[in-house]
């Protein structure tokens, strides 16, 4: 008799293992409980007017392979995003992105000129280039760069780039499992600008390659793709995993009206 795992999610995460177990053991049986109507968890697009818009992240940060390597093992083609040219809400409205690395503006005459925030920030922003101060251990995002740089920069510049990526909020984002050269850049060049701009220089001269990329398609594909490889009757929609408890060497999944299901393993793929 084959063993049977029972994955609880499935967003993402959730589909992901479900087809790594499939690829790693043929012979298991997999079963995925989604509580929703519909699979991808934080991948999801919906429409506006006439157009399909990505509702959660809409690129891959290229650096960090692994989504990128299962796009291409799915045999989704990527691209990078159409645009080089950023935006940011401010209170003056849509205003192009100075010159940056992750958030971090690089030029002085930029962020003396930025209009996205009042002119006493600006100065406030620039003092990191002379403050001191011993980096700190564990931080956030947030606290390093409004230690560094004020206010002002941290909420309107970085925080809608990095924070947005995670869809979380930068005073809580630990900088060193997100961002750990934000970090680097304080304690190797004593300022966030100077290592900000010693990033960009070394990236023009390595050409690494677009920052950000994303299936053809849009990440729905990535969703699409792992419900086709997994086997779309092995992935139950509306399925509410109410509780597991021991049997024997086993588990029981509580799956509400789906009844219970025996398991030899059980995945908790689900938000914390």
């Amino acid at each position: 008799m084959s063993a049977r795992v029972v994955v609880v999610g499935g967003g993402v995460a959730g589909l992901a293992t479900a087809y790594r177990l499939l690829a790693a053991a043929p012979g298991v049986d997999v079963v995925v409980l989604e509580a929703a109507d519909r699979a991808g968890g934080k991948l999801q697009a919906v429409r506006v007017g006439d157009l399909q818009v990505e509702a959660g992240p809409d690129a891959f940060v290229a650096r960090k392979p692994w989504a990128a390597a299962l796009c291409r093992e799915l045999g989704l083609p990527l691209q990078a995003p159409a645009t080089h040219r950023a935006l940011v809400w401010t209170d003056r409205g849509l205003v192009p992105y100075p010159t940056n690395a992750f958030g971090i503006p690089t030029d002085v005459e930029e962020i003396l000129r930025f209009p996205g925030i009042p002119l006493r920030e600006r100065l406030r922003a620039l003092s990191d280039l002379w403050r001191r101060g011993r980096p700190e251990g564990e931080t956030s995002i947030g606290r390093l760069v409004r230690r560094r740089m004020g206010d002002g920069v941290a909420e309107a510049l970085v925080e809608p780039l990095l924070a947005g990526l995670y869809a979380g909020d930068a005073d809580r984002l630990s900088v060193a499992a997100t961002f750990p050269e934000l970090a680097a850049w304080e304690r190797d060049h004593g300022s966030l600008i100077r290592g900000a701009r010693a990033a960009l220089r070394a990236a023009e001269r390595s050409d690494p390659g677009p920052v950000f990329v994303r299936p053809v398609g849009g990440v729905g594909r990535l969703v699409e793709a792992l419900v086709a490889a997994v086997a779309p009757d092995r992935v139950r929609l509306e399925a509410v995993a109410r509780g597991v408890r021991r049997r024997g060497t086993g588990y029981l999944v509580d799956a509400g009206a789906d009844g219970e299901l025996a398991a030899d393993a059980v995945v908790v793929a689900t938000p914390a």
